[in-house]
């Protein structure tokens, strides 16, 4: 049977979690909102569109979800475009499951103007089969149904197919949908390592232990 794989990409695949995470928090600390330490395990899961509204609920903005979600946009795309890079090990592993005939597809909460251009930069257009915003899906990463969706695109079973991620919520979310996980590690979700470990089918410090 032909393995199938779906990384996340922020945390995942490149090290792009300072850059969005400085410029997410910048937003609320303009604006005098108080957060609790770990809402960064909350936010990523939702996707641009997810945050923007639930800054605006949670923290009574008063600008509209799309002002904040354009903001936040415009602060970050030159960013992905330009500057956020691979992780260690990533590429190597990519081209050791492509080259063993395995399908390969990207499932980011990111939307497509960071995901796109920051890939065609570094050359992975030809590792994988599918690139997905959650947007697509207009769900939520840290909703099951997501994988199911994603899942029934890839005409597989979720058993037959790894979610490799490292955001907790993402992969219990991947786990409850039926997909094995295999957990991935980044520093900005160091802190729930041991909560990972008692579901993922595996726990990858270093990228190339998922082979």
């Amino acid at each position: 049977m032909k393995e199938t794989y779906i990384f996340d990409f922020d945390g995942t695949l490149v090290d792009s979690m300072t850059p969005a995470v400085k410029v997410l928090l910048e937003y609320l600390d303009e604006r005098g909102a108080r957060y609790p330490d770990d809402i960064v395990k909350t936010i990523i899961p939702l996707g641009y569109k997810g945050i923007a509204d639930y800054y605006v609920k949670e923290f009574g903005l008063t600008e509209l979800p799309q002002e904040v979600y354009d903001t936040v946009v415009e602060r970050l795309e030159g960013v992905y475009a330009n500057a956020v890079m691979a992780k260690p090990e990533v590429e190597k592993t990519l081209a050791a499951l492509k080259a063993r005939g395995a399908s390969l597809s990207v499932l980011t909460a990111s939307p497509h103007v960071f995901l796109d251009p920051c890939i065609k930069r570094l050359g992975w257009e030809k590792y994988f089969d599918n690139l997905w915003s959650s947007d697509d899906f207009e769900m939520k990463k840290a909703e099951p149904f997501i994988y199911k969706e994603a899942v029934k695109r890839l005409r597989v079973q979720p058993s037959d197919c790894f979610m490799v991620d490292d955001n907790v919520k993402a992969l219990s979310a991947a786990k409850e949908a039926g997909l094995k996980t295999i957990a991935v590690y980044d520093s900005f979700s160091k802190d729930y390592e041991k909560e990972m470990r008692s579901f993922a089918d595996k726990y990858a410090v270093v990228f190339d232990e998922i082979l």
